[in-house]
């Protein structure tokens, strides 16, 4: 399956970054095609003035519409997410989400922000028309990283059964449009 990761993480080297790039390794051992969009990449002033011509913009919007499902990894900072993360979902075409599972992860600095995920990011996804919104993972930011500089075990647990809840969603949507078709 095809699968965009649209990224927010604060900074290239940062604890968030690091689960997400883990999050699409994950994803890809499992057998799915997986194209990361890193909203910080994308030029700021297209990206805020929604210049969806602009070539960076344009590749970001056609993978989520092409993608089966999307994974969205925000950094939540006091109990909002990254506006560049909204910004590059307030682009899509209305219905852009319809039909595909959607997968919310999010860092932050207390497990308290866990709220933003819920009541701030996946109204924004319902608006999107997403398909289907699955449980969303929140891991603390200071729980991602060891001393050294590797996934904690907690982390790696927490990607991992994010990825099967989307693995398992698309194999339960891939069955139900077989039995549509039989």
């Amino acid at each position: 399956m095809r699968l965009t990761l649209l990224a927010g993480a604060p900074a290239p080297a940062s604890a968030p970054a690091a689960l997400f790039d883990r999050l699409a390794l994950v994803l890809g051992e499992l057998g799915h095609t997986v194209t990361v969009v890193s909203a910080r990449e994308l030029p700021t002033v297209a990206l805020l003035g929604g210049q969806t011509g602009a070539p960076e913009l344009a590749a970001a919007i056609r993978a989520v519409t092409r993608a089966d499902a999307l994974v969205v990894a925000a950094h939540i900072h006091r109990a909002g997410y990254s506006g560049l993360v909204q910004s590059v979902l307030e682009l899509l075409p209305r219905n852009a989400l319809a039909g595909k599972p959607v997968l919310p992860v999010a860092t932050g600095g207390v497990q308290g922000r866990v709220v933003a995920l819920e009541y701030a990011l996946r109204p924004l996804l319902a608006a999107r028309g997403a398909g289907r919104l699955l449980e969303g993972t929140f891991v603390e930011e200071t729980g991602v990283l060891t001393v050294d500089g590797r996934i904690r075990e907690d982390a790696e647990a927490a990607v991992r059964g994010a990825a099967g809840r989307l693995t398992a969603e698309l194999a339960a949507q891939a069955n139900r449009s077989r039995d549509l078709s039989a």
